[in-house]
């Protein structure tokens, strides 16, 4: 499991500062595979803006970017919160 930062970017737009948990089925290395899945938690108001099934862009603070899919939106822990589950697209390179 890695920890990471960074903007999931929605065509026009982005949800920027965003943290998530980023697994892999090669272990540690994110950047071998393209099957990578993960979670981040993001405010309910942009719930609108988002679709299970769609394809968006990671764009992580270290430089690595990823095509994901989001798979399930369920609420978090907070009322305020809406938990993503997504699965990688592409390696994280």
């Amino acid at each position: 499991m890695e920890s990471v930062h960074g903007n999931l970017l929605l065509g026009g737009m982005s949800l920027d500062d965003i943290d998530a948990v980023l697994e892999s089925d090669m272990g540690e290395d994110l950047t071998a595979s393209a099957h990578w899945c993960g979670h981040a938690a993001v405010d309910t108001s942009v719930a609108h803006c988002l679709e299970t099934g769609r394809r968006y862009r990671l764009e992580l603070d270290d430089g690595r970017t990823g095509m994901l899919v989001i798979r399930e939106m369920h609420l978090g822990d907070s009322c305020n919160d809406l938990v993503l589950e997504f699965e990688g697209r592409s390696p994280l390179k």
